[in-house]
């Protein structure tokens, strides 16, 4: 039944007005039994209405954009894909029509990132908390329920928040959960590794459509963005390619190797450069082999 129904919305969303027997023909059953999905549709809340006489038929209001948060989010992925995949021309303008009619659809199909999607290489250090963190907030995320967590913030003091979790973020091999704090009463990102507890409530929430503000994560305010050239061995050319691209490593005039790529200027970036060796040697910027000569000389007071 559900997937005649969301048949038949779809239809609505496309047409505005259709006839019963339309619909009927359409999803092979029966006058009466259209009659009954709209019966449905209307209990939940979307305003199908049947006009009688000439030019009649059942209705969607005109300006009607249906809110997204009547649809699993396997639903709406599932009317996004049959969008994109549809190779008639006139069907995928109907779909693509279909989208726009749907209200809160601008959520970037990037950041529909779950754990399902993923395989996650455990860390042959760590115990099972990751996994079964991700499992819980993931099923939170699909099924908009509050998140209830005991968090460790910078000062090692412990509070208790109650979040609407979004997305999973990974940086710089770090998992993070990007979520609305109740407390705080604005989004936060919120580290994995520093939730010591966390619990599914069974209060829903609204899915958060809202995404007019740029995603700010504060990781890289103050840093300085640098252009760095790397000479690299051919012992540490696929490393190098791993970390920076592909692309990034290209043969010199003189027949060696060079790496161009665009970094923050911090700490991580001076010790991923430490990690090469004798793999890599930095060519410019020179505030970048001042950082490194820096690290090193206390590295070795540090020795001694």
């Amino acid at each position: 039944m559900l997937n005649n129904v969301m048949r038949m919305l779809t239809e609505l969303l496309d047409k505005k007005t259709v006839t019963a027997s339309y619909l009927a023909t359409l999803l092979d059953v029966t006058p009466r039994t259209i009659y009954r999905y709209v019966d449905t549709l209307s209990s939940s809340g979307v305003p199908v209405y049947s006009i009688q006489g000439r030019g009649g038929g059942i209705c969607i209001g005109e300006e009607y954009k249906l809110n997204s948060a009547i649809f699993a989010r396997s639903e709406m992925e599932f009317l996004r894909d049959m969008a994109s995949n549809v190779d008639n021309t006139q069907d995928k303008a109907k779909y693509n029509n279909i989208i726009s009619k749907i209200g809160s659809v601008n959520t970037p199909l990037s950041h529909n990132v779950t754990s399902s999607s993923l395989y996650i290489q455990p860390d042959p250090y760590a115990n099972d908390q990751l996994h079964s963190k991700i499992s819980t907030l993931e099923n939170a995320i699909n099924n908009t329920n509050e998140v209830s967590i005991s968090y460790v913030g910078r000062s090692d003091i412990s509070s208790r928040r109650t979040i609407r979790p979004l997305n999973f973020v990974l940086n710089n091999n770090e998992w993070y959960i990007y979520a609305y704090c109740t407390k705080q009463k604005d989004m936060r990102i919120f580290k994995l590794s520093r939730i010591t507890k966390l619990t599914t409530t069974d209060i829903k929430f609204s899915p958060i459509t809202d995404y007019s503000k740029t995603w700010k994560f504060a990781w890289n305010d103050d840093k300085e963005l640098i252009n760095i050239i790397l000479e690299v061995t051919p012992n540490a050319k696929y490393d190098v390619e791993e970390w920076l691209g592909i692309g990034s490593v290209a043969t010199s005039n003189n027949g060696g190797l060079i790496a161009h790529a665009t970094r923050y200027l911090d700490d991580e970036l001076v010790y991923k450069v430490l990690s090469y060796g004798k793999g890599v040697r930095v060519v410019e910027p020179k505030t970048l082999i001042t950082r490194l000569t820096q690290i090193i000389t206390s590295m070795q007071d540090y020795q001694q």
